[in-house]
């Protein structure tokens, strides 16, 4: 289990290599299930104290260049047991927070990590970056017991999505939800498949697999008024 707290009291424990959301797995032993956790190991200077998992302090060191073997993370998260999902996606924010905001973005002096919380600070300007959460949502639109699903050319065969989006600044939430369906409907209908809805909740409900994103989720009735 997660607990999100920066344990950066802590001078050792468990260790995530990232490198452009690219994941080290930890050495196998046995019939363990392959993971990014590493063992237990004394922390540098160049980690970043990222939470507590399973009661284990666990640190995240960013990697400049991934090696032989290294593992997408988004891959690994449709791999693993959902219980996983909160670690790894943890971690794949904050390492693409860490590499993308090392310099300051109104002076562009080198930024110095704050040990106590998520934070780049500039000594030269004073300007403070926190990891960025990006609003969007994903809507599921429904026709009786049908629903809508569409596919992007990058997913591997039968691979389907509910419509997804990013807000657009000074919008609302469920607006915006209404008005990506009507703009998509028109070329989704080209590329979409229709099945049959199946109610009950998803294991992969509360996960949202984009780094930066903070969804919410919402259903349509589709009609032709």
């Amino acid at each position: 289990m997660l607990r999100r707290e920066i344990p950066h009291h802590e001078q050792a424990g468990r260790v995530i290599r990232l490198s452009r959301s690219l994941l080290a797995p930890a050495p196998l032993s046995g019939s363990e299930e392959l993971t990014p956790l590493l063992p237990y190991q004394p922390w540098t200077e160049q980690m970043q104290p990222l939470c507590y998992w399973h009661d284990e302090p666990v640190a995240l060191l960013v990697e400049p260049q991934a090696e032989s073997g290294w593992i997408d993370g988004r891959q690994w998260m449709s791999e693993l047991s959902t219980a996983w999902f909160s670690l790894l996606s943890t971690a794949l924010q904050v390492g693409a927070w860490l590499e993308n905001h090392r310099f300051c973005g109104r002076c562009g002096t080198p930024a110095t990590k704050l040990t106590a919380e998520f934070a780049m600070h500039c000594n030269a300007c004073g300007h403070r970056n926190y990891p960025r959460i990006s609003p969007c949502i994903i809507t599921l639109v429904t026709s009786g017991e049908a629903m809508l699903l569409a596919r992007s050319p990058r997913f591997p065969p039968g691979r389907y999505s509910t419509l997804a989006g990013f807000i657009e600044p000074g919008s609302r939430r469920k607006r915006p939800s209404t008005v990506k369906c009507s703009r998509k409907w028109a070329y989704i209908l080209t590329s979409c498949v229709t099945t049959r809805a199946r109610h009950g909740h998803s294991p992969f409900a509360d996960v949202w697999l984009f780094r930066r994103g903070n969804h919410s989720a919402y259903s349509h009735r589709w009609g032709r008024d």
